[in-house]
C-alpha cells in the first residue's frame, strides 16, 4: 500500500464516506489517480467502493455484504448517523437497529463513554468488535439473511424489562397518513417493542424512505415522537403540509 493509499484508508476511517472529488482536493491530485488508487484498495479489502464514492471496512465485513444497503444516499445516512450519535451520553444504554444508516451509527459510537449497547443487529455487532469498553447484549433468534439481523419471538417477551435510555430505530417506510411500516413482521415487533419502552425513541430516515408504505405497519404516525433525517428531506413535494405541525418533533440534519 502506497502512502497516499494509506491516507485514503485513514481518512475514510475518520469520516466514514468519502466522494472521489472530496478525496482529489484533499490529497491534491487528479480525480483519474484517486479512482485507481481506490479501485486496488477495494480490490484488497482495505476500502469498499460504492456508487460515488468509498465507506470504511471493518473486520468480519467482508462476510457480510452491505454493498446494495450502504450504496444508497451514503451522505445522508452519514449525516443523520452523525446526529444520532451527538445525542448519545456517558453511560447510555441504547438500542442499535438493523440497517445501514444503523450501521454507520455503530461506528460511530465512542469507545470511552461506557456504553452499554443492545442490537439484534450483527452488523453492529461486527462494527463493535474491536471497541473493548462498549458492552454488547445481542438479542437472539432467527438469522434474516437480508437484514444480517436476528429476530425472535421468545426474546421480543423479554425487551420491555430492558432499561433502555435511547432506541436508535432504522425506517424502510415512512408515510405521513399511516406512520412507519416494515417488511419483516419480527422486526416491526422489535422496533415496536423497543420504540414504546425506550426513555427516548429516535426513528432514522433518509429522504427517499417519505411518502412510501410496506407490508406490515410498525409504528403509528401519532406515536412517532422523534425523527431524525437531513435537510434533502424539506424538499420533499408537500412535506411541510403533510409532516411537520402534527406533534412530530423533526431534526435535519445538514449534508457536509
Amino acid at each position: 500500500m502506497t502512502e497516499r493509499q494509506k491516507k485514503i484508508v485513514g481518512y475514510v476511517e475518520r469520516n466514514l464516506f468519502a466522494t472521489f472529488e472530496e478525496l482529489s482536493e484533499v490529497l491534491s491530485v487528479s480525480p483519474v489517480t484517486v479512482r485507481r488508487d481506490v479501485s486496488a484498495l477495494d480490490c484488497s479489502q482495505q476500502v469498499r467502493k460504492i456508487h460515488g464514492g468509498i465507506v470504511p471496512i471493518r473486520e468480519g465485513d467482508a462476510n457480510i455484504d452491505l454493498r446494495v444497503r450502504m450504496d444508497k444516499d451514503p451522505e445522508e445516512k452519514t449525516a443523520i448517523a452523525r446526529k444520532a450519535a451527538s445525542l448519545i451520553e456517558r453511560d447510555d444504554v441504547i438500542f442499535v437497529d438493523s440497517g445501514s444508516t444503523c450501521h454507520f451509527l455503530s461506528l460511530l459510537l465512542d469507545d470511552s463513554m461506557n456504553l452499554t449497547v443492545v442490537t439484534h443487529s450483527l452488523d453492529a455487532v461486527y462494527c463493535l468488535r474491536e471497541k473493548e469498553r462498549i458492552r454488547v447484549i445481542v438479542i437472539g433468534g432467527e438469522w434474516d439473511r437480508k437484514l444480517n439481523s436476528l429476530n425472535g419471538l421468545a426474546d421480543i417477551k423479554e425487551l420491555r424489562y430492558l432499561t433502555i435510555h435511547k432506541a436508535f430505530i432504522g425506517v424502510t417506510a415512512i408515510h405521513y397518513r399511516t406512520g412507519c411500516s416494515d417488511n419483516s413482521i419480527l422486526e416491526r415487533q422489535i422496533k415496536q417493542t423497543m420504540h414504546r419502552n425506550a426513555r427516548a425513541s429516535y426513528l432514522l430516515a433518509d429522504s427517499t424512505k417519505f411518502d412510501k408504505t410496506v407490508l406490515y405497519p410498525s409504528i403509528v404516525f401519532e406515536e412517532m415522537g422523534r425523527v431524525i433525517t437531513t435537510t434533502k428531506t424539506r424538499g420533499l413535494p408537500d412535506f411541510e403540509k403533510n409532516y411537520l405541525g402534527r406533534g412530530i418533533e423533526f431534526t435535519f440534519a445538514e449534508i457536509p
